[in-house]
Formats: structure tokens, C-alpha cells, sequence
């Protein structure tokens, strides 16, 4: 029986992953956050809530997220397999729920390739004295 090749992942595709979702955290573009978040998501905020896909996208398309301006630095990709850990700072100022926020966070992600699309299925952030 023949082995299934697996395709070589590049840090470089999961850089364009990130730049990609953090257009559509910025944008609200429910659409492409829709097609990079896998459903099973669990991502924890950093006041320790779980967060589900189903979730996340009703913060942006209700407006209760929104996002000003977002500046990333410090990321660091490490690939696993067919999957690949992120690790990035991020320099944001936005508003949740009616409440301003500005400040530094830490992100960790989990990037995944389920059928040739790669997707967040976990993660976390924290905010981080700058």
C-alpha cells in the first residue's frame, strides 16, 4: 500500500494565514473569519473565557468587537506535522462590548490544514505590559 505524501508546510504560508486573519479581525469580514476559524474552536480571552467559533463570529457581527488598529510583532511560527503553533504581540486598540480597550496582548494560535484549507482550532492571548 502506497504512503500518502504529506505537503510540505512553509512558515511563509502560515504568515499569510495570520495576515489574512487579522485583516478580517480588523475588517469584521465575517466571510473569510468564517472560512479560517474551524468549528470546533476554543479560544481563551485574556479575562479566561472560552470562546467557540459560533461566538467569535457573533462579537463581529454584532459590533460588539471591533477593531481600530492592530500592530504585530515578535512572531514566532513553529511547524509541527501537518500544523503549526503561532506565537505573536500584538499592539492593539479597539472596543468590546461598549468598552474602549488599548494595549499590548500575546497571542498563541493553532493552525490546522483540514481538507487544504488551513484553520485556527485553538488558542489564547493575555495582555502583556508592553
Amino acid at each position: 500500500m502506497p504512503m500518502e505524501t504529506l505537503k510540505t508546510i512553509s512558515p511563509r504560508q502560515i504568515e499569510e494565514q495570520e495576515m489574512q486573519l487579522l485583516q478580517a479581525m480588523q475588517t469584521s469580514d465575517i466571510a473569510l473569519l468564517d472560512q479560517l476559524i474551524h468549528p470546533q474552536l476554543q479560544f481563551t480571552t485574556p479575562t479566561g473565557q472560552v470562546v467557540t467559533k459560533t461566538m467569535d463570529l457573533e462579537n463581529y457581527r454584532s459590533g460588539s468587537m471591533t477593531i481600530a488598529a492592530m500592530s504585530p510583532s515578535d512572531q514566532k511560527i513553529q511547524i509541527i506535522g501537518q500544523d503549526a503553533i503561532v506565537t505573536v504581540k500584538i499592539d492593539m486598540e479597539g472596543e468590546f462590548l461598549g468598552q474602549a480597550f488599548k494595549g499590548a496582548f500575546r497571542f498563541t494560535r493553532f493552525w490546522k490544514l483540514v481538507d487544504n484549507q488551513w484553520q485556527v482550532v485553538g488558542g489564547s492571548s493575555v495582555q502583556i505590559n508592553a
